[in-house]
């Protein structure tokens, strides 16, 4: 891996230390965590040695290890201070699985720089399916701490947008349930196309930064602090046995906070899956056409569901893609970050989330006129896919610089014409 960080490893590290955070946030709240202490802690524990191993087999062998060792150690203390009667044996099952992975990665540690390639995605995928698992308290915890939803002002940003007239989208699903069926699907299995995807970037790009890991887990946890600032419900559950056909006119709505209907997550706003399969479409652009078409199947497939279930407003999947300019903007790790293209991703993408949480957050004054909100739409639409056509222009030209460099470190001189980058220049507006 010539000293560069596989992101895959920093994602597998982040998850692992948000993991044990986030099942105690659930026990002290009294909810039931997703998986047994003993479990986690073990699972946290030996991968933990994991990611320092391969830290360790960057050099710094005596530190890594006495690292990886101590938070080991103080791992299994935890596991087996939490561990009720009849729970060590758990642990010692957990512990010996994965203790032999940890023994499998040290060897192939000293194997190939490709091997550990192939260990950080493989580390990353286990980590990503844990992840999902346990941050389900995290969706409970909204519907304790956040009483009131904003979902009559959401619903009549869809009015002003024209999106009044989801029902059509239900009855055409009703109408192909095998398409009903297949949509359903592609819904509830986010996390397997995140890996997927990943695979694909992984031999079809830059093997070393492949980031897809990197930006789920960024917009996932960006995606749960927006929860709190914009709560909603989905139109399905706030307008309960009306949706799809007895939806009430937007005008005989309140234009303000109501209590919740129902008990039921505040994750309406942004529509995290839609954020999740358009990241998947964009990592995807090096690979051959037939994945970026599934890609696009499943995205279309994604929205599909989302409008004809219900599951969310229309503006939620709007202000989705501002939170994937930032998400693609702070992962853009083959960019430095003084980099225009990459900074301005960035700033861009936040200043369009603010600016929606101002829009919500200061209803009914917001829902005066139509036009400020039409504005801050399509601003939503065209400045994302501008800049993440500009950001994406500069990591094709950082990847070409990489591998001219690769090949002259290699004894092999530079290609001259064919690979000069003059056709990308970042200002030709191409």
């Amino acid at each position: 891996m010539n000293g560069r960080l596989n992101l895959n490893w920093l994602a597998l590290a982040i998850m692992l230390a948000v993991l044990p955070v986030v099942e105690l946030i659930a026990l002290a709240n009294h909810i039931t965590p997703s998986m047994p202490p003993p479990e986690l802690l073990a699972v946290a524990a030996v991968a933990g040695c994991f990611c320092i191993a391969r830290g360790a087999a960057g050099g710094r062998h005596r530190n890594g290890w006495a690292a990886a060792a101590a938070w080991f150690a103080l791992s299994a203390l935890l596991v087996i201070r939490l561990a009720p009667a009849g729970g060590a044996g758990l642990f010692w099952e957990t512990f010996t699985l994965l203790a032999a992975l940890v023994l499998l990665s040290t060897l192939l540690f000293h194997i190939s720089p490709r091997s550990r390639d192939h260990l950080a995605m493989f580390g990353a995928a286990a980590g990503l399916l844990l992840g999902q698992a346990a941050t389900a308290c995290l969706l409970v915890l909204t519907v304790i701490d956040l009483p009131l939803v904003y979902d009559p002002v959401l619903y009549r940003f869809d009015a002003m947008l024209g999106f009044g007239h989801v029902s059509q989208t239900a009855d055409f699903l009703r109408v192909h349930s095998v398409l009903r069926q297949t949509v359903l699907y592609i819904y509830m299995v986010p996390t397997i196309w995140i890996i997927l995807g990943t695979a694909s970037e992984y031999v079809n790009g830059d093997s070393a930064r492949p980031t897809l890991m990197l930006q789920f887990l960024a917009a996932t946890l960006l995606g749960y602090p927006l929860y709190y600032l914009m709560p909603a419900l989905a139109p399905a559950f706030f307008f309960v046995g009306l949706f799809p056909d007895h939806l009430p006119p937007a005008a005989s709505l309140p234009t303000h906070l109501v209590a919740a209907p129902e008990s039921s997550f505040r994750n309406a706003m942004p529509s995290l899956h839609t954020t999740w399969l358009l990241l998947v479409l964009l990592a995807l652009r090096r690979s051959p056409v037939w994945h970026r078409l599934i890609g696009v199947a499943l995205l279309a497939g994604t929205v599909l569901m989302i409008i004809g279930f219900g599951m969310h407003y229309v503006v939620d999947l709007i202000v989705a893609l501002p939170l994937v300019l930032l998400v693609r903007g702070a992962c853009a790790a083959a960019l430095p970050l003084r980099n225009p293209r990459r900074w301005l991703a960035i700033a861009a993408g936040t200043a369009l989330l603010l600016a929606w949480i101002l829009a919500v957050r200061s209803a009914p004054a917001s829902l005066t006129h139509a036009w400020p909100i039409q504005s801050l739409a399509t601003a939503s639409l065209v400045i994302p896919a501008w800049l993440n056509r500009r950001l994406a222009m500069a990591e094709a030209l950082a990847g070409v610089g990489v591998a001219v460099l690769k090949q002259g470190q290699g004894g092999v001189a530079p290609l001259d014409p064919p690979l000069r980058a003059e056709p990308l220049e970042p200002d030709s507006g191409r």
